[in-house]
């Protein structure tokens, strides 16, 4: 049996600062193809994806729609319909299931989900050797628990290249859960929040490729009638580096908008835990910079070492530098500057 062909779709907007490290990243530890989908019309960072032989580069403009208005999930999903204008993670979703047709036509026999700030971690095999040992077993789908950074200073460029320091998922930890003593060593950090991630921690997955394969919005695949429920991964793992860097964060919030405070018209933001989501918002929204990174620097950036140290040491977060020194080597054979750790 030959090594599975694999896969990432991943729609991304205003990434030309780290574009190059995703797609190199992941093609050096083994994917043969990314499929980029571009959200932004005439996006600058669609050069810097098109000179890759193994990504396939999409644009947002008039022929992507007519492929989304003839999918079988745009079809299918009302919601979709509705909402595919106001909402990236319902384009996201659309995109998701155009790359399968697309990953079909190609021979590929996994795709893997993700978003532009995030990379696939595979300390204990290559992603080869790991999709093939599940598709020896027969599995169709994975979900995969993600781990979030924390930028130790506000000036961050190129988070792939600089960023090392990592929440571990809770579903990670000894149990799967916390301990009576790491959930003391969380309340005592004032600006760790109660859930211990300010973004999502579902994970992300990757599935099978076929012909019926769907999406089921942007964490997951669909399953068949009958089939499994998907198996859950803590090696490999996602890294998500959301908004690393003030300027990652100020771009992020500003692009995104006045955006309202249920997903969908439906589900309450507020009440999937997605606090500081709502409060990033309205901090940008008031056009203070100076407001907006002392926000930044309170909730976000965790410099103190004592504080480092400890959630280190409990077993709660930890170092992981594989991805950045990956990246250095592949930079420094170009002649191009390595990173600048955030210090482990």
């Amino acid at each position: 049996m030959s090594a599975p062909n694999i896969a990432i779709v991943t729609t991304l907007r205003d990434a030309g600062l780290v574009l190059d490290s995703f797609i190199q990243y992941h093609l050096a530890i083994g994917f043969d193809h990314l499929f980029l989908f571009f959200d932004e019309p005439n996006d600058p960072s669609l050069d810097i994806a098109r000179q890759y032989e193994a990504v396939t580069a999409i644009e947002n403009d008039e022929s992507l729609r007519r492929q989304w208005e003839a999918s079988r999930l745009f079809a299918l999903d009302s919601g979709l319909r509705r909402f595919v204008d106001q909402e990236v993670m319902g384009r996201q979703e659309l995109n998701a299931g155009l790359a399968v047709q697309m990953a079909d036509d190609k021979q590929i026999d996994w795709l893997l989900h993700i978003d532009v700030d995030e990379l696939f971690y595979s300390p204990a095999q290559t992603p080869k050797e790991h999709f093939d040992s599940l598709s020896r077993r027969a599995v169709r789908q994975v979900t995969y628990v993600n781990y979030e950074a924390i930028p130790q200073r506000t000036d961050v460029s190129d988070y792939f290249k600089e960023i090392v320091l990592f929440k571990k998922a809770p579903q990670a930890l000894t149990g799967g859960t916390f301990s009576a003593e790491q959930a003391e060593i969380l309340r005592s950090i004032p600006k760790l929040p109660d859930n211990f991630f300010l973004f999502y921690g579902n994970g992300k997955s990757a599935a099978r490729v076929s012909a019926d394969l769907l999406p089921a919005g942007v964490h997951k695949f669909r399953v068949e009638a009958g089939a499994p429920e998907a198996e859950i991964s803590t090696d490999p793992i996602i890294l998500h580096y959301a908004c690393c860097g003030f300027e990652h964060f100020w771009r992020k919030y500003k692009t995104l908008g006045a955006f309202a405070d249920k997903w969908f018209d439906s589900i309450d933001i507020a009440q999937t835990g997605n606090v500081f989501h709502l409060e990033a918002r309205g901090v940008v929204s008031r056009n203070n910079r100076e407001a907006a990174l002392e926000f930044y620097k309170e909730r976000l950036v965790i410099d103190d070492a004592e504080s480092i140290a400890r959630l280190v040491e409990s077993g709660l977060c930890c170092f992981i530098e594989e991805p950045s020194r990956l990246l250095q080597s592949l930079y420094n054979a170009a002649g191009m500057p390595g990173p600048v750790l955030s210090g482990s």
